[in-house]
C-alpha cells in the first residue's frame, strides 16, 4: 500500500498497525529508513491491548 501511495503522489502516509512488541522493535528502524528514501513522513498508529493471540504494544510514533 505504501508503494501505491508513493505512485499517487501522497505527501504523508498513515500506517495503521496491529503489532506486538517484537513487531514494533522491527518497525522502528524500518519506517524511518523508508520515509527518508521517499521523502515522505510515515505515521505508524499501533493499537493497544489484546488482539487475536497477542498483546498490541502501542508506541505509535512519527
Amino acid at each position: 500500500m505504501f508503494a501505491k501511495a508513493v505512485q499517487l503522489g501522497a505527501a504523508i502516509y498513515l500506517a495503521s498497525t496491529a503489532k506486538p512488541q517484537s513487531g514494533i522493535d522491527q518497525a522502528y528502524p524500518y519506517f524511518p529508513k523508508v520515509a527518508k528514501q521517499h521523502a515522505m513522513p510515515i505515521l505508524p498508529a499501533n493499537s493497544i491491548g489484546p488482539c487475536d493471540n497477542f498483546l498490541n504494544a502501542g508506541q505509535s510514533s512519527v
